[in-house]
């Protein structure tokens, strides 16, 4: 997949499984900066178009190379504006075999709507699909695209129009304000004011802001979708990042040297919607476009639930790990019914449960590196993998968890580690979590359901005559059920 934009130019290769979204195993990224170079009556000069061919032959190789069969390409608002731009797309198609489509700025954003909905569950949001040449705003209801617009407030085309000093003067960045707002003031964009309505932006300056303040935090789950950017911690960079040059700039943790000249431009525009939206914060979505693509592609059904979200994408990494899908979902059957039994003496709701059946159902993960101390490797792929739908604290509940499930206890200092996503009496509940999965694998290698009850402080599991569990596997989980618990496992023989 192919999308080259207005600042960008992006080749992302990904896998699929038979369900749930795909997810990229390369990626290459340069910065041809079509918008900068365009000329007064918007042609693209040949110097600036020359570079974007040498690009898209290099990512043609690289699909050669390593045998991409199923190819797409899009191009943004830079040729879509362009009136050179339906020569330059046979020139493509001469040069380097792809046939480079140009997206509309509706198509932009349905695609930017798909793109999000593959990696978060929807309901009522705002998204804001953040370029280097366009912005577009699109409101969702119920999980449904509902209004879309495309206006020209890309971060490159307003640093190319307002931002004339390096670092910039107060009033060229009062201009680019004043620009924004009135822009979105006459959008046509119908705004929503209530607060359950979630703003949602998508691209590479909330991805990058994402980074920045990770970093500054010292947020020790270096994943930004999902990450929730505040409003005032924003202002507070503008009010730092505007005071120096893009050479100081790129040496900022998290900015980088393809976007430390545009970050002041794309961090006012995401400081003007939350004005105009009257937001005080802003989720980041690591997904764009190029899942959305990938999504109609694949024939992905979107929009769906949170839970099913999760689980899917679940089930997809537990298929490109080549793991058992039935032994996965009859741990995972019975590890549910056995936290429903338990009820409060877990100690958590629905998180918690969900994080549980992520675990069983990818318990096993780390036999991909080797069976000893596979538990640790799972952990690890579980924190790793590309998992949607999960808020950060569930991908690490399901990793603390799945580590436990073979091993005798967490290591030491890790609930401290990952502060403040896991807070203190998080250490009690993944233990109980890591003990529910034990014995749920210890108990799931017959074809016939335990039955569970609670009798008089004792677990007692009745299973079906002649499916007694592994000796060794059910002492070990026993054992740890009794240390999280304080209650014994009782087997009993039933039919």
């Amino acid at each position: 997949m192919i999308d080259l934009g207005s600042n960008t130019a992006r080749l992302s290769i990904y896998a699929a499984a038979p369900m749930g979204p795909p997810w990229i195993i390369f990626e290459s990224k340069e910065t041809p900066r079509l918008t900068s170079a365009a000329l007064p009556d918007g042609r693209l000069p040949s110097e600036a178009l020359h570079r974007v061919l040498e690009t898209l032959e290099r990512f043609r190789k690289i699909l050669d190379d390593r045998g991409v069969r199923q190819r797409c390409a899009v191009a943004t608002s830079a040729l879509r504006e362009a009136p050179n731009g339906p020569a330059f797309l046979d020139e493509v198609h001469r040069r380097t075999g792809l046939s480079l489509r140009v997206l509309s700025g509706e198509e932009e954003a349905r695609y930017g709507y798909l793109g999000a909905a593959s990696g978060l569950s929807l309901s009522d949001d705002i998204l804001v699909d953040l370029g280097g040449g366009s912005l577009q705003l699109i409101r969702i209801r119920e999980g449904k695209l509902e209004n879309k617009v495309s206006v020209p407030l890309g971060a490159l085309r307003l640093r190319d129009r307002f931002l004339e000093h390096d670092p910039p003067k107060k009033k060229e960045l009062e201009l680019l304000w004043d620009h924004v707002l009135t822009t979105l003031r006459t959008s046509g964009f119908s705004r929503v004011s209530a607060s359950s309505v979630r703003f949602v932006g998508m691209g590479g300056t909330f991805r990058c802001l994402g980074r920045v303040l990770q970093e500054m935090r010292e947020y020790p789950f270096p994943r930004v979708h999902g990450y929730v950017l505040p409003g005032e911690e924003l202002e507070d960079l503008l009010s730092v990042f505007s005071e120096l040059s893009a050479g100081t700039l790129q040496e900022v943790p998290g900015v980088g040297t393809d976007r430390a000249d545009i970050i002041v431009s794309g961090l006012s525009i995401v400081l003007c919607l939350l004005d105009w939206l009257n937001k005080d914060e802003v989720t980041v979505t690591g997904c764009s476009i190029r899942e959305g693509v990938a999504c109609e592609l694949l024939s992905r059904s979107i929009p769906i639930s949170r839970v099913d979200l999760a689980l899917s994408s679940a089930r997809s990494a537990a298929w490109a790990f080549h793991l058992s899908a039935g032994h996965g979902g009859r741990v995972r059957d019975v590890a549910v019914r056995l936290y429903d039994q338990l009820g409060d003496m877990i100690g958590g709701g629905d998180e918690e449960r969900l994080a549980l059946e992520v675990a069983a159902l990818l318990h096993d993960a780390g036999t991909v590196v080797g069976y000893p101390n596979h538990e640790r490797h799972s952990s690890y792929m579980i924190r790793n993998h590309p998992l949607y739908g999960l808020t950060h604290r569930e991908i690490l509940l399901a990793s603390l968890s799945a580590a436990l499930h073979e091993g005798d206890g967490l290591v030491p200092g890790i609930i401290k580690k990952y502060r403040p996503i896991l807070l203190e009496e998080d250490s009690r509940i993944v233990k109980r979590l890591g003990s529910v999965l034990a014995l749920a694998e210890a108990l799931a290698e017959g074809q016939h359901r335990p039955l569970f009850s609670l009798s008089h402080g004792e677990l007692v599991v009745r299973m079906h005559r002649g499916i007694a569990p592994s000796p060794r596997a059910f002492e070990h989980a026993r054992r740890s059920f009794r240390r999280s618990f304080g209650m014994e496992v009782k087997l009993s023989a039933v039919g």
